[in-house]
């Protein structure tokens, strides 16, 4: 029996632009805040919607609220502004629009992920060919593309979980989960393109502040050491987002 592998769409603020992102997918769910619900739904009739409670109001929990109520064996969360995928592999990019190949390639991206024997998996970081290396198309130590990941539901709730109090939850989970199972997957032959980070209103980044990023900054140190470090610059009217990030972690292989 195949892997049962259901896309959520945690959305805020973008209910007239968030069937574009849906469009990409089959039969995918759009979890907003139960506030919003009645503008979804008025605004995007035919999307199926998912309404988390008002109380979970942060990035992080409500990724987490997402995999202790959507059953599925694999999430894969996706950003309400992708709206686009790509084929890095051949001569040029090209776009891959049926729903159909999308859905084969993060089934087949989670199947890897599983055989690999780690619990997230995510594609590439940007639609740059120069980045595509043939020989390597995969990576196994690589900061978090949050923008669409898949995630093993019942295998991350055991013994990893999202934490409450980062508002980066992708980056700790990932670096946590690398020392965990020693690796996490990145499948570089696509990319799922978001618009600028930080830079569109609405969205569950408008959640985040500067003292909150500042805030993480000094718990990942903490906990990581010279294993990470982050550099970030300002942009779109005082936000602050994250130009790099380079994860060194020293474990076995």
């Amino acid at each position: 029996m195949e892997t049962e592998i259901q896309v959520v769409i945690p959305s805020r603020g973008r209910s007239a632009s968030v069937g574009k992102a849906a469009a990409l997918f089959l039969d995918p769910i759009i979890c907003i805040d139960e506030t919003e619900f009645d503008d979804y739904r008025k605004a995007a009739p035919h999307l199926r919607l998912l309404a988390h409670p008002k109380e979970v109001n942060v990035l992080q929990t409500i990724r987490q609220w997402i995999l202790d109520n959507v059953k599925a064996p694999v999430i894969f969360q996706c950003d309400d502004d992708v709206h686009n995928v790509y084929s890095m592999v051949g001569y040029r990019v090209r776009k891959i629009t049926d729903p159909r190949d999308i859905q084969a390639i993060i089934y087949h991206a989670a199947l890897n992920c599983r055989d690999a024997g780690t619990i997230l998996y995510f594609f590439a970081h940007v639609r740059n060919p120069v980045e595509f290396l043939t020989p390597q198309p995969f990576r196994f130590v690589s900061p978090p593309v949050g923008c669409a990941m898949g995630i093993w539901r019942r295998e991350f709730n055991r013994s990893i979980r999202f934490d409450p109090g980062f508002q980066h939850a992708g980056l700790d989970a990932a670096l946590r989960i690398m020392h965990k199972y020693r690796i996490i997957w990145c499948d570089t032959r696509f990319c799922f393109q978001p618009n600028t980070h930080l830079s569109a209103p609405g969205g569950l980044s408008g959640l985040r502040t500067v003292d909150g990023l500042a805030h993480d900054d000094a718990l990942l140190k903490k906990r990581f050491g010279a294993a990470i470090s982050i550099q970030r610059y300002k942009r779109a009217q005082g936000r602050i987002g994250t130009k790099t990030v380079h994860i060194r972690l020293h474990v076995d292989r």
